[in-house]
C-alpha cells in the first residue's frame, strides 16, 4: 500500500512538472510548440491578434484596443483545473506590479470559460491583474494554438504577437528577464 502512494506521488508530481493538458487525447505538449516546460520559438505566433470582446472577471468588455495603451502585454492562458496555473499567479502578481510602470500589461485568459471558480481563485491568489473569459475568436485565434496550459505569449502595442512562447509555468525572475529582453528588442 505505502508504496503505492509513493507512486501515485511521484506521477502526480511529475504531472505538475509540465502543466495541464486539456485535451484527454494528448498526454504531453503540442510538439509543434516546443516540449514543455522550455522557452520556444513559434513561427505561429508571428501575426497580428484577431479582434476580440471579451469580458474580465466584473463582465466589463475588453477589445483588443487595449494593447495600444501598452508597449508589451504579457498574455498568460490558464486553466482553473490546472494546479501549476494557480501556483505561479503570486509571480505574474509580482510582475504586474513591477513592470506597470515600464508600460507592460499583463493578462490572464482563463482557457476553460469559469467564470465563478476563476474569480474565486484569482481571489485566494491576490491576483489583481485583469483576467479575461474568452470571446470565440480569442478561442479560435489564441487559445487553440495550444493544447495545454499554462503558456504566456507577449504581444506588441499593436496587438502583434511576438516570436515568444513560454510552455508551462514560470516564476518571477524568469518572466522578468523574458521581458526585460523584448523590451530591448531581443525577443
Amino acid at each position: 500500500m505505502r508504496r503505492w502512494s509513493i507512486i501515485l506521488i511521484c506521477v502526480l508530481l511529475l504531472s505538475g512538472l509540465f502543466g495541464c493538458n486539456q485535451d484527454s487525447d494528448r498526454v504531453g505538449p503540442d510538439p509543434d510548440a516546443g516540449t514543455a516546460g522550455q522557452d520556444t520559438k513559434d513561427a505561429r505566433a508571428e501575426n497580428i491578434l484577431a479582434e476580440f470582446k471579451a469580458a474580465d472577471l466584473e463582465g466589463n468588455i475588453i477589445s483588443n484596443e487595449i494593447f495600444s495603451q501598452y508597449e508589451l502585454t504579457m498574455i498568460n492562458i490558464w486553466g482553473t483545473f490546472c494546479g501549476p496555473c494557480i501556483e505561479e499567479m503570486p509571480d505574474i502578481q509580482r510582475v504586474h506590479e513591477a513592470f506597470k510602470e515600464k508600460r507592460v500589461q499583463v493578462i490572464g485568459i482563463v482557457a476553460d470559460n469559469k467564470l465563478m471558480e476563476a474569480r474565486q481563485i484569482t481571489a485566494a491568489q491576490g491576483a489583481n491583474y485583469l483576467n479575461l473569459i474568452p470571446d470565440q475568436s480569442l478561442m479560435n485565434n489564441l487559445i487553440s494554438r495550444f493544447d495545454y496550459v499554462p503558456v504566456t505569449v507577449f504581444v506588441d502595442s499593436e496587438g502583434r504577437l511576438l516570436n515568444t512562447i513560454v510552455s508551462g509555468a514560470r516564476d518571477y525572475d524568469s518572466y522578468s528577464k523574458i521581458i526585460e529582453e523584448l523590451l530591448e528588442g531581443e525577443g
